[in-house]
């Protein structure tokens, strides 16, 4: 794009690699007015090392292709910020998190959400059920918690020396 003044034509272009910084100067010319660089709808994106999840999300609304990508962001809420689904994104989970956010997380990736630095996890109990579903049928998240396959029958009154029932988070 640098070294001409006309457009650069490349929509037979179907595979993209680079790194953020590239990627960022061709969301850039691909999103100036007039843009500089004409970009196939669907093309597939690697990127190489690390990306955020604003960088990331502006390479996704500029294809319908699979993006692949290692996001640095950490935090559920930040995570659960991440746009388009069917994308490749490797992401790690840090900190308190909720059961909506994980799942969110979960449907924005087809790579598993390592979710093992996750310190607690709050929510309703349906977005729990949501998320032990999927790190059960699908394996699809690196679960940071353990599930029994149903809970105790009964929550009757307890007595001082008897300790309640203990539920893994």
């Amino acid at each position: 794009d640098s070294k001409t003044t006309v457009a650069v034509n490349a929509t037979g272009v179907t595979a993209i690699t680079g790194t953020a910084a590239d990627f960022a100067t061709l969301v850039a010319a691909a999103s100036a007015m007039p843009a500089t660089i004409t970009l196939k709808p669907d093309f597939t994106a690697t990127v190489s090392g690390f990306i955020s999840v604003a960088e990331v999300n502006a390479i996704a609304a500029k294809t319908t292709g699979v993006v692949t990508a290692t996001i640095t962001d950490t935090a559920a809420a930040t995570l659960a910020g991440l746009t388009g689904t069917g994308n490749a994104y490797s992401v790690t989970v840090t900190g308190t998190a909720s059961a909506a956010d994980l799942n969110t997380i979960d449907s924005k990736t087809t790579v598993a959400v390592n979710a093992t630095g996750v310190t607690a996890i709050t929510g309703t109990a349906a977005d729990f059920a949501t998320l032990v579903a999927a790190a059960s049928a699908k394996s699809s998240l690196s679960r940071p918690w353990s599930a029994s396959p149903s809970p105790p029958r009964s929550f009757g009154p307890q007595s001082h020396s008897h300790r309640p029932p203990r539920w893994c988070p």
